[in-house]
C-alpha cells in the first residue's frame, strides 16, 4: 500500500515540504523535510539532526527551527548539516522593538 505522500507527490507541481524526521519523505521526492517536536517525550530535534542529514542526503534542504536565542546555538545547529536555522520568535520580537536596526544587532 502506498503512503499518502507517495500518492500525492506525482500530482504536486509545487515545492513539497514535509514536517517530520522521516527518511521516507526523501524517497517520494520531497524537496524539504523539517522537524516539529510535538510530544513531551519525543527526542530533541537537535539530537536527531545529524541522523536526518545522513538519511536524506545532500539533495534535500534540512532546516531546523527550535527557537534559538544565541549565535552559538545557531552554530551548533549548522554543524551537523542543517542548511537553514530559524530563530523562532526572536526575529518578530526584534522587528517590533525597532525594526531592521534591531535585527542587524544580532
Amino acid at each position: 500500500m502506498k503512503s499518502s505522500a507517495e500518492c500525492s507527490r506525482p500530482r504536486l507541481a509545487a515545492l513539497m515540504i514535509v514536517t517530520s524526521l522521516l527518511s521516507a519523505c526523501a524517497t517520494v521526492g520531497s524537496e524539504r523535510v523539517t522537524s516539529v517536536r510535538k510530544l513531551n517525550y519525543a527526542s530533541a530535534t537537535i539530537s536527531r539532526l545529524a541522523e536526518a542529514r545522513a538519511a536524506v542526503g545532500p539533495e534535500i534542504s534540512v532546516m531546523i527551527d527550535a527557537g534559538f536565542w544565541r549565535g552559538s546555538e545557531i552554530v551548533i545547529a549548522m554543524a551537523p548539516g542543517s542548511v537553514e536555522c530559524c530563530e523562532g520568535r526572536l526575529m518578530p520580537m526584534d522587528w517590533q522593538k525597532g525594526g531592521k536596526q534591531e535585527w542587524k544587532k544580532l
